[in-house]
């Protein structure tokens, strides 16, 4: 019964196990595809979106636990023209620094036929300076933002991409074989494998590619950005 639903109302895969034993596996039938209609697949490629957050998390805690960083050092000192004083690493894991949402700066102040990246990200927020949210450590408000300098703060600190520090430090050792931060090389080789994310389209009554709506098209210029999202499934060479 439970598998039924999942193929016919659940939208993803699901797998459940207990003592490295699979008691469920199912894929919803709603499509990978909107153009396509295709069926998801056992082992469709996923963009994690903003689970990729947890994630980015355990790449902070470890560079903690080295004593790269603590978590109450304010992030200007990797960010020294951040027109925002007084924020530190805990409020941007906590979503408390109160930073602006940079996806209202791309809609406004970005070229929407150019893919973004996580510089790109601090260079207009050091450009335009938005008004903070409130005070940092005051309020609590989800942040995307915040998780952006999470990625950059960590490459700042370690030498290295935010790809190759969380492959060498999280997915190798964790043995997480299919899963990566993704890129434009990872989008443009697993294109049409990778399941795809889209919005309800209420004039048309229909599904539709993010890309097709106005209030959601800036969005797709911002598949590159990590941090805050930018992780998948792939299958990595050894």
């Amino acid at each position: 019964m439970v598998k039924k639903q999942i193929e016919n109302t659940f939208n993803g895969t699901i797998l459940l196990a207990q003592d490295k034993k699979i008691l469920l596996q199912g894929a919803s039938y709603r499509g990978a595809s909107v153009k396509a209609h295709a069926p998801m697949k056992l082992h469709q490629r996923f963009n994690l979106a903003s689970v990729s957050k947890p994630i980015t998390v355990l790449g902070i805690l470890l560079l903690v636990q080295e004593n790269k960083i603590k978590l109450d050092d304010y992030i200007n000192q990797w960010f020294a023209k951040l027109p925002y004083a007084n924020i530190t690493v805990r409020h941007l894991l906590q979503h408390t620094s109160g930073l602006p949402n940079y996806m209202e700066l791309f809609a406004d102040h970005w070229d929407e036929t150019i893919f973004a990246s996580n510089e790109d990200v601090l260079e207009l927020l050091i450009q335009y300076a938005p008004p903070r949210l409130f005070e940092s450590g005051e309020q609590m408000a989800y942040s995307n933002t915040g998780y952006v300098l999470l990625a950059l703060l960590i490459e700042r600190v370690t030498n290295k991409s935010f790809s190759n520090y969380m492959n060498e430090t999280i997915f190798k050792p964790l043995k997480m074989k299919h899963t990566k931060v993704t890129s434009s090389t990872f989008i443009e080789k697993y294109t049409h494998e990778i399941a795809q994310g889209y919005v309800y389209d209420f004039y048309r009554g229909k599904y539709v590619n993010p890309i097709e709506f106005e209030e959601t098209r800036v969005t797709v210029c911002l598949d590159y950005i990590t941090g805050d999202g930018g992780i998948g499934t792939i299958e990595l060479s050894n």
